[in-house]
């Protein structure tokens, strides 16, 4: 019976603490109380983690107290591009769902849900003027079928006014 006991307290420990031993988890303790959407997703070959931000606040989330954040947590700015909602306004399935596109040497203004450059397609809640900082991590990201692989695969998007944020980490294969 404890042993039971103990493999079902062990159990609910590892579950419990899964997020954190993302290799980005460390952002769910970031302003955590204006997390308004978080989805995290680990395979066996790899995962990945999706978190957004909002606040009724002008720049809530200010780009010198964000990648300051990042560079303690070992996420390294690589560099930064701005979209407009005119730029973004084909980011989306073709059910119109907005969506941020992660292709394997970053994100482009120009999308096609049928491109074949291969892309991973994450949910995107900021809909208006944005910038990208793309991070190199501590995580690899491998391109299928080859042995390319980049540690360049952690995006921050800060919207324009600053009241929103989302953060997408991909890792693996």
């Amino acid at each position: 019976m404890m042993r039971k006991n103990l493999f079902l307290i062990l159990g609910t420990l590892l579950i419990a603490s899964c997020d954190k031993n993302l290799p980005s988890g460390f952002w769910k303790e970031y302003r955590s109380e204006l997390i308004e959407e978080r989805d995290s997703h680990q395979r066996p070959y790899g995962g990945s983690l999706t978190i957004f931000w909002s606040s009724s606040e002008n720049d809530a989330f200010s780009e010198i107290d964000v990648l300051e954040f990042a560079i303690a947590n070992e996420w390294e700015p690589v560099d930064s591009i701005t979209f407009t909602h005119q730029d973004m306004q084909n980011w989306s399935h073709h059910d119109s769902t907005p969506v941020f596109p992660v292709y394997f040497n970053g994100t482009h203004k120009m999308y096609s849900e049928n491109d074949l450059s291969g892309y991973t397609a994450f949910d995107r809640w900021i809909e208006s003027d944005l910038t990208v900082y793309r991070c190199r991590t501590k995580g690899h990201l491998r391109y299928p079928g080859t042995d390319e692989s980049t540690r360049e695969n952690g995006y921050i998007l800060i919207s324009k006014d600053g009241k929103q944020m989302t953060v997408y980490n991909i890792w693996g294969e």
